[in-house]
């Protein structure tokens, strides 16, 4: 605190001259409270524990027998604490809580060996230099506890410390080698040999696969380092017995180095085979990433948000782990073995579930034990992936393992290390002058154990070398494939070969040709497959091995139908050259596996890819010729390979540029894709248009070639000219394929084989022209620099699309409480302004040079990620409460990112190209897109900054106004307003909706909620105060006047309260102002109901316009005005002009008219009495008035009203329907449809008043009678419309069958057919439309 407090002050100046040392000395202060931390920790204190051992202990001499013993007992504690350096160093490098013990253990082994020196010293009374050179020793040591104990706390991500400690451990080890120079210098060459031993026990470190002395070579060359260090070793053991015999000095030092130098080398080439093995492993990957997980898990420090982030890196390695497992089961060939994958990937299943629930618990519960179960479960889960590991380098094996990780190759080299430290150490002793003959014969067994294991460690190596195996299976199946090759050449010269009578030569040639198509894409595959990685290498090895066997098979079969005997010898000598070429390609990729960096293996392996495909030409050639085929399609594959020949000859003059050249190239190889396309579809079922598409191929891949050649000598880049040239010749490959497969379809039409072979020659050969479109984009480095940064920039917008979901979910929210949007605002502002001025400079790099544009592109993509990360930022501070400008302000900086990649894509596009081009005109149009929004963007950054404070700022300005209507609320009213009680009540009951919307609000707390309820409770209670005032006026009694105001006084109150206290609650928001809000709407509920009675006290007779009754008559008084108008539009109407009939005494309109003025005078009187009914019950307290409109008189008012509104509606279809047919514009069953309706809605009615109305009452009889009216009326409406329907289908009848007469019998049967299908379809719509009717029926009861 002080440390920050004195930096702020020396920032802001407020400290005067002084604040720059106290920001120093809080400096100085903080540091030594680190220091005092890291002395506190336990390993910490072991360390220092150690060093004051050192440095304070006596050393207590060692009692031995002779001086011989003393050698053997020192030379033992030299190896110990050579052992000790090395465990230090592990444990430092790997991070393991194991430094403070392997600390204490070298101080152990230091202490032995200085008293195995002093017990020397006293022996040999006194030696100086042995002395010094153990005090030596003591102090190298403590240098290197010194350094080890700067690890801890987190040193290891430190290198200069790592330096120190491996400096530190070389003065160690170089000390040693000095006493023991000391100890032993007297004895000739023993010197040596225990150096060179200690040297070879060093070395030995990196079989942990953790030592920094392994060589960087691939697997094929450790496999020959260590086979020629094995016949080194071999000759040395042979020179340095001689030597030993002779007692030569300076060639036993000599012939010591030679070996130790041979056995290092060793020992690192099988490191670094071992490590490539691992590393080979699906599991091994994972593996190393959990186990950095759990060093970070182990350390106390760890917790909270980081102890998830690291269960969550365990989860997604061991999702890789279990997706490997599946991967690994499909492959496997026996069932044991598939089930023990299988099992595996369960178990780490349930593995990782368990460690990430005692990880989650620890960061709830940061406690000892719960640290230890979470350890426990990381160990458990580790062990497995380790067994996992250890099986999968052992692909030979058939039981699954048991036990934790072991590499192969590490267990025969530590025993060469092991057998070459003794073979050392007896060659030492005779040096030493023990020349008995047990010594001799140790050392003879030593060299054989030395032999017998780098023999054993080589031969586990070939044995273990990725696609080893499936090498040598294919290599001998070929092998024997051309014995079976040999043997049909003897019986083509002895003319003894027989025929197969079952297949014929046609089929044997269609699955030769099939099989050298596959053969050839093998090839690629091959080749592709060493170039990629040595994981992949046995797959590969196996796909290509698969149409080798059926190849020669179907050789042999095809010369067996021939009758020449030359042409049987030349086809199974072209059989034999392409299953030797064969040979020798697999043998050459093997050698070339995983050395891409090795020219001489890769011109051989591209030299035997070349002699394979030669050869399988050669072969398809001589079949074509056996089978009397085209020589077109030869043609056709010569000019092609002549073409990629050519393509390594530029041209010396380029006319044109590198572009214009590009784009020519690109335009064909999209012909040629269409044409593969075309191919794929002709195939189908038209291969007669085959060789026409074939013969496009061949010249547009001929001219892409010629222009590429001008491509090349374009461009002064050497990169992109071999690039250019391979793409190129890999796309003729792969056309010479399509070729071969799309005559072999045309030949052999209905063979499915061969069209698949077409599908997969044309998927290659636009894989291929993508790749060369792909490297004729990258030829220009500032199209290279604008193709990254809109990848880039892709990235930034699938991250700004997560951060919207986030927003979508309510979840993004600022990593700081205290975080606020004018934090962010100006760093958006200005990184746009940014922004702006990097597109200017852009647009000028497309149209001047590349380099500019790459630095443009690059600068552009460094201020969008600052942009999107300040936007980000400033969207999470609105809050979670604030999703609509959070999404509105992403979703602008989405915006913004995608512009600049069409910015972008049309700079790279726009480069080189003239000024005037459509290209630079596309980027012009780009640049004014990204202002625009740029500019909507910075519109949305400022509309943000005044949004937060939009809802309480709503709710204050709607009480300023309430308060503004409360002070006129006594005034007197103004001139025209005046409201009655039911006025009143309606809008005292408006409150209510105000009041449910603060309250909504109030749990909410959202701003839109606040202003949307604004202009409400503005306008129900100003609406209420002014309904007040007016009522007021009219009231009877001045008691009644004051009542009413003083009611709405207090309900405004009231609100006001509620409102002042919603307010508060949305600018300090808290649990207890929430839950007060219910009772703030219980005032407001009392005081409207205060209000409504005080209308009610405002005169007399006061008639409640809820009530059902008084509902009831005003409806009915409706219907009948409704009547009567629909009565009024009948007068009006006239009759249709007609032409004159035979029968002119009737007139149908007259009669609809008429029958309808009818039935409008019928309801009318019935409307009538039906209200004189309802007035007559109310009357006699039959009907209660007031209560509740859907219970007891309430639901008989309903249905009243119901029926009333029926009847209107009927009658005013009736009219409707009438007028229609006067016009000619509805037919007669409309109207007898109406009249039907009215005649039941008035039925309806009669019911309705009949309930509990008297039945001896002068209004029932005259209800009665004017129901019969209207049903005498829609009776006679329905006879006149009826038989005018009647008459008309009686016209057209005998129509119809007049028309019948004239026609043949043909004509007959059609008509009936005709009148039968008509007839089928007015049934079928006649019962859908019952249905519906149906339907509708229920509906209107509540039914489903």
């Amino acid at each position: 605190v002080s440390l920050l407090k004195a930096a702020r002050n020396c920032v802001t100046g407020l400290g005067g001259k002084s604040s720059n040392s106290h920001l120093v000395s809080a400096a100085k202060s903080v540091q030594e409270s680190l220091l005092d931390i890291l002395n506190a920790l336990p390993q910490t204190q072991r360390i220092d524990a150690a060093i004051d051992r050192l440095q304070t202990q006596g050393v207590v001499s060692m009692t031995v027998g002779s001086l011989q013993d003393a050698r053997s007992a020192f030379s033992s504690h030299a190896d110990g604490l050579n052992q000790a350096v090395a465990n230090l160093l592990e444990a430092a490098a790997t991070g393991d809580v194991s430094l403070a013990a392997a600390a204490q253990k070298l101080a152990d082994n230091v202490m032995n060996m200085l008293s195995a020196a002093k017990g020397m010293d006293e022996m040999s009374r006194g030696d100086a230099a042995l002395l010094a050179n153990a005090q030596g020793i003591s102090l190298a040591a403590s240098r290197l506890l010194e350094a080890s104990r700067k690890l801890v706390g987190g040193g290891i991500n430190q290198p200069d410390l790592m330096a120190s400690l491996s400096a530190a451990a070389k003065d160690v080890t170089d000390s040693m080698n000095q006493l023991l120079g000391t100890v032993l210098g007297s004895d000739a060459g023993s010197k040596d040999c225990e150096e060179m031993r200690q040297s070879i026990e060093a070395n030995a470190a990196c079989l942990t696969l953790t030592g920094k002395s392994m060589n960087t070579a691939n697997y094929v060359a450790c496999q020959e380092q260590l086979n020629d260090k094995a016949m080194a070793v071999n000759k040395t053991l042979t020179a340095l017995t001689e030597h030993l015999k002779s007692g030569d000095v300076n060639s036993i030092k000599a012939e010591v180095a030679v070996f130790g130098a041979n056995i290092n080398s060793a020992t690192r080439s099988a490191a670094r085979a071992a490590l490539l093995m691992y590393e080979g492993s699906p599991f091994s990957a994972p593996l190393f990433a959990i186990r950095m997980a759990t060093l970070e898990l182990q350390d106390t420090h760890c917790e909270g948000r980081q102890l998830l982030a690291q269960a969550t890196e365990v989860n997604s390695q061991s999702s890789l782990v279990r997706k490997a497992c599946v991967a690994s089961a499909e492959k496997c060939r026996t069932n044991a073995v598939k089930r023990f994958y299988l099992e595996a990937a369960k178990d780490i299943t349930s593995l990782t579930t368990a460690v990430v629930q005692s990880v989650t618990k620890l960061s709830q519960d940061n406690r000892p034990d719960s640290r230890a179960a979470s350890k426990m479960q990381l160990d458990f889960l580790m062990a497995a992936i380790e067994q996992l590991v250890s099986y999968s380098l052992r692909p030979l094996e058939t039981v699954p393992p048991q036990g934790s990780l072991s590499i192969p190759i590490l267990e025969p080299a530590t025993s060469m290390v092991t057998a070459s430290s003794e073979y050392l150490c007896a060659a030492r002793d005779i040096c030493k002058g023990d020349t008995d003959v047990d010594s001799w014969q140790l050392l003879a067994k030593c060299g054989r154990d030395v032999s017998n294991a780098l023999k054993t460690l080589l031969e586990d190596v070939i044995l273990h070398a990725p696609g080893q195996q499936e090498c040598l299976a294919t290599a001998e199946q070929l092998r024997n494939e051309v014995l079976r090759l040999d043997q049909a050449m003897v019986g083509a010269i002895s003319k003894t070969l027989e025929p197969d009578p079952e297949v014929a030569l046609e089929t044997y040639h269609e699955q030769t040709m099939a099989s050298l198509i596959l053969a050839h894409s093998s090839v690629d595959t091959l080749v592709a497959g060493v170039e990629d990685s040595a994981v992949n290498f046995p797959d590969v090895m196996m796909a290509v091995s698969a149409p080798l066997h059926d190849l020669c098979s179907q050789v042999i079969g095809a010369v067996g139908h021939m009758t020449d005997s030359e042409q049987q010898q030349s086809v199974l000598q072209w059989g034999k050259t392409v299953i030797e070429a064969m040979l020798q390609l697999i043998l050459d990729a093997s050698k070339a596996n995983g050395m891409p960096q090795d020219k001489g293996c890769e011109m051989a392996l591209n030299a035997s890819a070349n002699e394979a495909r030669t050869a399988i030409q050669g072969l398809s050639s001589e079949m074509e010729k056996a089978s009397s085929s085209s020589a077109a399609l030869t043609t056709m594959v010569e000019g092609v390979e002549e073409a990629m020949l050519l393509l390594d000859q530029p041209l010396e003059d380029a006319n044109g540029y590198f572009q214009e050249f590009a784009e020519d190239i690109s335009n064909y190889g999209k012909l040629m894709a269409g044409g593969a396309q075309q191919m794929v579809a002709k195939s189908a079922n038209q291969t007669q248009d085959l060789p026409v598409l074939l013969e496009a191929l061949y010249n547009n891949y001929l001219s892409l070639a010629n222009h590429s050649r001008q491509a090349v000598s374009s461009t002064d880049d050497a990169q992109v000219v071999v690039a250019l040239v391979k793409s190129a010749k890999a796309l003729g490959h792969c056309t010479t394929r399509m070729l071969l497969a799309a005559g072999q379809v045309h030949r052999d039409p209905i063979n499915q084989d061969l069209k698949r072979g077409v599908n997969e020659a044309a998927r290659a050969l636009s894989k291929k022209i993508s790749d060369l479109i792909s490297t004729l984009q990258a030829g220009s480095h500032g199209m290279q620099a604008c193709n990254e940064a809109i990848l880039q920039l892709s990235s930034i917008v699938s991250e700004i699309e997560t951060n919207l979901f986030f927003v979508s979910a309510g979840t993004l929210l600022p990593e700081n409480a205290d975080d606020v949007f004018g934090t962010h605002r100006d760093n958006m502002l200005g990184q746009t302004k940014t922004l702006i001025d990097s597109v200017k400079q852009l647009v000028l790099g497309a149209a001047t040079s590349s380099a500019q544009l790459a630095s443009e592109a690059e600068a552009i993509i460094a201020v969008a990620r600052d942009l999107a990360e300040s936007t980000r930022a400033g969207a999470a501070s609105l809050g979670g409460s604030d999703p609509i400008n959070q999404e509105a302000l992403l979703s602008a900086c989405r915006d913004v990112a995608s512009c600049l990649s069409d910015l972008l894509t049309a700079s790279r596009d726009a480069s080189g190209t003239a000024p005037n081009s459509q290209e630079m005109e596309e980027l012009r149009e780009s640049a004014k897109e990204i202002m625009k929004a740029m500019a909507k963007f910075m519109n949305s950054v400022k509309a943000c900054d005044s949004e937060s404070t939009r809802g309480s700022n709503a709710l204050r300005a709607a009480l300023q106004k309430i308060k503004q209507h409360q002070e006129t609320l006594y005034e007197p009213p103004t001139d025209g307003e005046s409201a009655t009680a039911e006025e009143l009540i309606r809008k005292a009951k408006a409150i209510t909706t105000a009041t449910a919307k603060l309250q909504l609000v109030g749990r909410t707390k959202k701003r839109e909620d606040a202003i949307a309820a604004s202009p409400i409770v503005i306008k129900c209670v100003t609406d209420l105060l002014t309904t007040c005032r007016a009522a007021s006026a009219a009231a009877e009694t001045p008691e009644a006047k004051n009542q009413c105001l003083h009611a709405g006084q207090e309900c405004a109150d009231a609100f006001v309260n509620m409102l002042e206290h919603i307010t508060d609650l949305l600018d300090f928001p808290s649990l207890e102002k929430t839950r007060r809000v219910p009772e703030f709407s219980r005032n407001i509920a009392m005081s409207v109901t205060g209000v409504v009675k005080s209308a009610e006290m405002l005169k007399s007779g006061f008639v409640n316009p809820e009530d059902p009754n008084v509902i009831a008559e005003q409806e009915l008084h409706a219907a009948a005005a409704a009547i009567e108008a629909a009565s009024r539009k009948l007068t009006q109407l006239k009759p249709r002009a007609q032409a004159k009939e035979a029968d002119e005494s009737l007139n149908f309109d007259e009669q609809i008219l008429e029958a309808a003025k009818g039935i409008t005078v019928a309801t009318s009187a019935l409307i009538k009495w039906a209200t004189a009914t309802q007035r007559e019950l109310v009357a006699q307290g039959r009907v209660s008035t007031g209560g509740d409109r859907y219970k007891g008189d309430g639901a008989w008012s309903e249905g009243l009203v119901s029926a009333a509104k029926n009847v209107a509606e009927t009658t005013n279809q009736l009219c409707d329907a009438a007028n229609s047919l006067v016009r000619g514009q509805a037919s007669e069953e409309k109207l007898i449809a109406a009249a039907k309706g009215v005649s039941q809605s008035t039925i309806q009615l009669i019911m309705a008043c009949q309930v509990k109305a008297d039945p001896n009452s002068a209004s029932a009889g005259k209800l009665q009678d004017a129901g019969k009216a209207v049903e005498r009326a829609s009776a006679l409406l329905v006879k006149a419309a009826s038989d005018a329907a009647q008459r008309e289908d009686d016209a057209q009848a005998q129509a119809h069958v007049a028309s019948s007469a004239s026609l043949t019998a043909v004509q007959r049967i059609r008509a009936e057919l005709e009148l039968r299908e008509r007839i089928t379809e007015q049934e079928r719509s006649l019962a859908a439309e019952r249905a519906k009717l149906e339907g509708l029926h229920r509906s209107g009861y509540g039914g489903p």
